[in-house]
């Protein structure tokens, strides 16, 4: 693996692990599970990010697809949860009552 290829590869695993960071703390809409796993899959993230980076000396390289994979996954779980909430809202809102026509009586 060329240093260009090691670095872009650690510099994606901080991109990834700072969105997903993001989406864990900011919540967006999400159920608390869904902001707990966006936290461990980032802090899990940036410290294999870390270790490349400060600790790896030589070897073999895990290059994992889910570190591109998982941001866009939660991304898109985090629109599914704003848009159900959403949805919920509208259904359980009460429409305002319209009065009565006026009817003409002698």
């Amino acid at each position: 693996m060329s240093d260009g290829t090691f670095f872009a590869y650690i510099a994606l695993l901080v991109v990834s692990g700072a969105i997903l960071a993001v989406l864990g703390l900011g919540g967006f809409g999400q159920s608390k599970g869904a902001r707990i796993i966006d936290g461990v899959f980032a802090a899990a993230f940036v410290a294999y990010a870390g270790y490349l980076l400060f600790a790896f000396d030589g070897g073999t390289v895990i290059i994992s697809y889910y570190a591109f994979i998982v941001p866009i996954l939660a991304i898109v779980q985090m629109f599914k949860a704003r848009k159900a909430k959403r949805q919920m809202a509208a259904e359980t809102a009460v429409p305002a009552e319209q009065p009565a026509p006026a009817t003409n009586q002698p």
